[in-house]
């Protein structure tokens, strides 16, 4: 990572003086932030969220003001800042760039994130998942998606692992239960987004989860798992998380890695968004994460690393799915030239 970069360090520090400045006059500090990311966006994605965001907020009574204002209040500034630069800068605008550049020297394509699985069951211990990170650190990787969907007892190892790979942006996906038990571990932390699971727990045993990640300044939000088992309303998903004062819903296909009828979710998305009838922004995890990775490789695809090493990987263009190899015993590199090759042009 560059640590002098100069874009970087002028960016840093507006937004931290605009986060200092959210308390006192939070619509203004909220647009001048906009039209900041306007000025500096590289790339179609980011130039399009900004442009955007920035016709939303002209809108008056815009919803977004109060979500945003809501959500710095409740979150650590530290914690805003660093996340928010390892994010949008080190992973989406450094990071990027690295993805091009590399995919066009090494001819294969790059995700820009990796899903990550933890468990007590799975021999993907943290020592395995450091090597991984920092063999995608080299190559353009800076966003990693942790999912906790059984027991896992490393909180701490798993913490310190995270407060090593200063520049990576973490989400944490985990039930109620875990996330409370181990409110001590995940404060430590400036890089990391908390999601909490409603989906599955009673609602007192979510709110007290809520409750305390609040009072310890974590960033955090809702996450609901997606099953086969019935329609998904992610209208109503988001009245729920409202309900436990979260600003963002994030959802999660738990029951294939891999992302159907794409146009339509990506319309949906796109409608309550910029509707936002619902308060409370919703994400579809896999969806977003194809957006993105089209607007940096042009092809779409998704990577996941089971508990057991397992490297499960789909190209989003073709539908073709590869799990073949394993990250504890084949370099990253090496899974990706064999598993996702760049087509020849015509």
């Amino acid at each position: 990572m560059k640590a002098n970069n100069l874009n970087k360090n002028i960016i840093q520090s507006i937004l931290k003086k605009a986060i200092q400045c959210m308390q006192e006059n939070p619509e203004r500090e909220i647009r001048n932030l906009v039209d900041i990311g306007v000025m500096f966006a590289k790339g179609h994605f980011q130039k399009q969220f900004f442009l955007a965001a920035e016709k939303e907020l002209a809108k008056e009574n815009s919803r977004y003001y109060k979500l945003v204002t809501q959500s710095v209040r409740k979150t650590d500034k530290e914690v805003l800042l660093s996340f928010g630069i390892n994010l949008g800068y080190n992973s989406l605008t450094y990071g990027a760039n690295t993805i091009r550049g590399f995919e066009r020297q090494s001819g294969f394509h790059v995700p820009w994130v990796l899903y990550i699985q933890l468990s007590d069951n799975g021999c993907l211990d943290t020592g395995a998942l450091d090597s991984l990170i920092l063999q995608g650190e080299k190559i353009g990787i800076y966003s990693y998606i942790l999912i906790i969907q059984t027991e896992f007892s490393k909180a701490e190892e798993l913490g310190n692992l995270i407060k090593s790979h200063k520049d990576c942006a973490f989400m944490l996906l985990a039930g109620p239960d875990w996330e409370a038990a181990h409110i001590d571990v995940l404060q430590k932390l400036n890089n990391l987004f908390v999601g909490v699971d409603i989906s599955s727990h009673g609602r007192e045993e979510i709110m007290g989860a809520v409750n305390r990640l609040r009072k310890a300044k974590i960033l955090c939000g809702a996450f609901c798992p997606r099953t086969e088992k019935a329609p998904f309303d992610m209208e109503k998903a988001a009245l729920e998380t409202a309900s436990y004062e979260c600003e963002l819903i994030f959802v999660l296909d738990e029951h294939s890695f891999f992302t159907e009828n794409q146009e339509q979710i990506k319309k949906t998305l796109y409608d309550m968004r910029f509707r936002l009838t619902a308060p409370a922004i919703p994400f579809d995890l896999m969806a977003d994460t194809v957006v993105i990775d089209r607007n940096i490789s042009s092809e779409g695809c998704l990577a996941l690393v089971s508990e057991n090493g397992r490297f499960h990987v789909t190209d989003m263009e073709t539908g073709k799915r590869n799990d073949d190899y394993s990250i504890m015993d084949t370099d990253l590199e090496t899974i990706l030239s064999r598993t996702l090759p760049k087509q020849p042009g015509p």
